[in-house]
């Protein structure tokens, strides 16, 4: 049980780092919203700063995730 959390944790801050790292690039950004059709109502330069933005808490949240992860595989049993 304790290696299925350990993949878990850290096959979600593999996903956190990747779609952090398009994000950042402004990649992607129709995911962010929602709309992947490309007929957005927001100007590109308004999706590329909540793309960085939403970055950063990625970034945070996949530092997280390797936290958990470590920590289930030192520290239970």
């Amino acid at each position: 049980m304790r290696y299925f959390g350990l993949l878990f944790f850290l096959f979600f801050a593999l996903l956190c780092i990747i779609f952090g790292i398009q994000f950042n690039r402004g990649k992607w950004l129709g995911a962010l919203s929602g709309n992947t059709f490309k007929d957005s109502k927001f100007p590109p330069e308004f999706a590329i700063i909540q793309g960085k933005k939403t970055s950063k808490i990625l970034f945070l949240a996949a530092f997280f995730f390797v936290l958990l992860a470590i920590y289930l595989f030192f520290f239970t049993l």
